[in-house]
């Protein structure tokens, strides 16, 4: 009798989340009305959610030892991942969003019949051991800009040893190991990353020089703060020397194809790393709720962002001045998008040339409405 499979999961034609259910209603609660969602209601500090497996499950007519699922974004499986299994089932981690795949079992010579899945539109989070709040950048925009994925991720610091560092104000803060061999090679052979973006200041980073990935890794620390920062500004309005030029150096760095895949990142992925994303994904064509949503779902890590938080003596509270400092001072009409508000502070403010910014957008931006 001929071996023959039925695929259960997912079923053929299903479209499948890929970040936890928590997260997705607070995104559809914030595309209903950004003024009425409110963050606090789905994270708190000690939340730790995120990305989701697609579940995979078929049975056979007759037993078998082992079988293999073959995942793949194309019908003919050129490039496609294989997962053994020996109960008929399997979790993935980490598929792209927005995206059709097809899959398919086999067991010694027999193939089943091939089925698709396609996955949200949301967020692409990365499950990478106790590397907590990564994500990719790309996907699919609400204006219908795509951005690549799999060229700039954003996440919390790379620890591969424990320390403390002292801070301006004196305390002691521990810095944990988090970074393991298992960790590392996410980041190397299934990321690709070829360069780290580190945000961190000199004692903040341990006195790190190379990269945790490897010392093939490009490294570049560029210890730029947070917010107003990006406009060479303090939360009160002083000038920070040289602090728009480490900015400028943050975009030419991206701006060279030969540095992605681009890891990029401060300590836990919040501020500064969300600071950055924020000016990325507006030179990109996102639209306000967009731009809030990325910055706040770093609270399903723990850490809890909330763009309407008006206290200023706290640092992560910032946001909504530097989103209307920014519109204060470069943007031209009440409907402009913000990909030309962030392009026309990027020349202005940074010095950055339109032949940069337009290289930025080539390498990250597959379809643009622009």
């Amino acid at each position: 009798m001929k071996l023959k499979f039925e695929l259960l999961s997912p079923i053929n034609g299903e479209s499948v989340h890929v970040i936890d259910e928590q997260i997705v209603n607070y995104l559809n609660e914030a595309n209903k009305n950004l003024d009425l969602a409110n963050i606090d209601l789905y994270a708190n500090s000690e939340t730790n959610i995120g990305p989701v497996p697609v579940s995979f499950k078929f049975n056979t007519n007759k037993k078998i030892k082992s079988a293999r699922i073959h995942i793949s974004k194309s019908k003919d499986f050129e490039k496609e991942q294989i997962i053994i299994t020996k109960d008929k089932t399997a979790e993935i981690y980490n598929l792209e969003v927005d995206t059709v795949y097809y899959w398919r079992v086999s067991s010694r010579d027999n193939f089943s019949d091939v089925q698709q899945f396609v996955t949200y539109n949301e967020p692409r989070m990365l499950k990478i051991g106790s590397v907590k709040n990564v994500r990719d950048l790309g996907g699919t925009l609400a204006c219908g800009t795509k951005i690549k994925q799999g060229l700039l991720f954003r996440g919390y610091e790379l620890t591969e040893k424990s320390y403390y560092h002292t801070n301006r104000e004196g305390y002691n803060l521990f810095h944990k190991k988090i970074l393991f061999k298992k960790d590392a090679e996410i980041f190397n052979n299934f990321l690709h990353v070829k360069t780290e973006l580190d945000f961190r200041g000199n004692e903040e980073s341990g006195l790190k020089v190379t990269s945790g990935l490897g010392k093939e890794i490009n490294y570049f620390r560029l210890p730029i703060t947070a917010y107003k920062g990006a406009l060479g500004l303090n939360k009160d309005n002083s000038i920070i020397p040289g602090m728009t030029n480490l900015y400028r150096q943050v975009f030419e760095i991206l701006a060279e194809e030969k540095n992605y895949p681009v890891y990029f990142h401060c300590w836990g992925g919040a501020d500064r790393t969300g600071t950055v994303a924020f000016l990325i994904r507006g030179l990109c064509g996102a639209n306000l709720t967009e731009l809030v949503t990325d910055y706040e779902i770093t609270s399903f890590s723990g850490a809890v962002r909330n763009h309407k938080y008006n206290d200023l003596n706290m640092n992560y509270s910032n946001f909504c001045e530097l989103v209307s400092e920014i519109q204060k001072r470069y943007r031209r009409s009440e409907n402009e998008p913000w990909s030309e508000v962030i392009t026309r502070y990027m020349k202005t403010c940074l010095g950055l040339s339109e032949s940069t910014i337009e290289k930025l957008k080539r390498i990250i931006v597959e379809k643009a409405w622009f």
